[in-house]
């Protein structure tokens, strides 16, 4: 499957994984897998956007975020998930400014934005072969927050940070806005955010694995 950019786990061979690329541009290959594998459960994992912040104890980056419904703010349809819950409404572009999140939040009453969850729902329910048969398990994993603007606008700078030399590192320490301080920062940031989208994951597929019933795992939407 490695020409539709997805890869068979050795370890479990009836796991598959896969990227959708930004805001879910590998549509098309995404569609060819869904066909091909007819998946019993598909994971819709990333990491989303706090709109407004709020005091503690409201989830910070790396937290896992308890979805009731999902809105697509092109098409302003909103999809229920659970009784209780936040609202997540998927957008085209990244939105780190805080006035942009304010107002996605007061149009949609968001609590958070991503730029995948309402393109899968809409995706999975075109597909006749997983329309409805294939739930969608969300985890969904805060990455960012609106206090985090000023270091989440310069992001750009550390993309690919793991493949750069030594050199290359401290070059971005020096020209990063506030120096290697807030480079610092946003590196832990990330980290964090990364960290715990891997351990949520991880603890749910292994579940999942082990014969456990998907909507104990998380918010699950079931497309038919």
């Amino acid at each position: 499957f490695r020409q539709h950019g997805a890869y068979q786990s050795v370890s479990y061979p009836e796991l598959y994984a896969a990227t959708t690329g930004p805001g879910l541009k590998k549509k098309s290959d995404i569609r060819t897998l869904l066909k091909e594998l007819q998946p019993e459960v598909i994971i819709n994992a990333g990491l989303v956007g706090v709109l407004v912040d709020r005091e503690p104890p409201a989830p910070g980056p790396g937290d896992l975020i308890h979805l009731a419904s999902v809105v697509d703010a092109e098409s302003e349809l909103v999809y229920p998930i659970n009784p209780h819950g936040e609202t997540l409404v998927t957008v085209k572009a990244p939105v780190f400014e805080p006035r942009e999140k304010w107002l996605l939040a007061r149009q949609f009453h968001a609590d958070f934005c991503d730029m995948e969850a309402a393109r899968i729902i809409r995706l999975v329910r075109q597909v006749d072969e997983v329309r409805e048969e294939s739930p969608i398990l969300f985890l969904k994993v805060v990455g960012d927050m609106p206090d985090h603007y000023e270091l989440y606008k310069h992001e750009e700078l550390v993309r690919g940070w793991h493949r750069q030399s030594v050199l290359g590192k401290i070059r971005t320490g020096l020209k990063f806005p506030g120096g290697p301080g807030n480079l610092r920062r946003l590196l832990k940031l990330k980290e964090a955010a990364r960290n715990g989208l891997t351990l949520h994951v991880s603890r749910s597929v292994k579940a999942l694995l082990g014969g456990a019933d998907p909507a104990q795992l998380g918010p699950l939407f079931v497309p038919a």
